[in-house]
């Protein structure tokens, strides 16, 4: 495969050796649909390979909010307690600080997904035609 010089970047180019009368039944086809052979190829094996289908699935959304909120709880506990311990007299405000910032910074992160990655949708292949 070649990489395109033409389109959205997705393209990439491919040369496809065929017999000369299918090159014939393709043009014939191109020129009834208003189509270039390139189009008229590409639109056929778009119908015969599908693209799979993304499906959200609620279960692992669930489960990870379910693991997000318990992490989340950890983080924030421990929150308070620094927050706590600034009354200890031997307390160091500069290591507290710095303790409270690398967990609220964690507590960011835990809370910055997507929900539309992959890790939240089953990939289901299309149903192929039987040749």
């Amino acid at each position: 495969m070649v990489a395109g010089r033409i389109g959205d970047g997705n393209t990439v180019g491919a040369m496809v050796r065929m017999p000369s009368d299918l090159r014939d039944r393709v043009k014939a086809a191109a020129d009834e649909s208003g189509r270039s052979m390139n189009s008229e190829i590409v639109a056929t094996l778009e119908e015969a390979y599908p693209a799979p289908e993304r499906r959200f699935n609620i279960d692992k959304w669930n489960e990870h909010k379910a693991k997000v909120e318990k992490r989340s709880a950890e983080i924030l506990a421990g929150m308070k307690a620094i927050v706590l311990r600034y009354d200890e007299p031997e307390a160091d405000p500069a290591v507290l600080s710095a303790e409270f910032s690398e967990l609220s910074e964690a507590h960011k992160k835990l809370w910055d997904y997507n929900i539309e990655d992959d890790q939240f949708h089953d990939i289901e292949t299309a149903d192929r035609p039987k040749k």
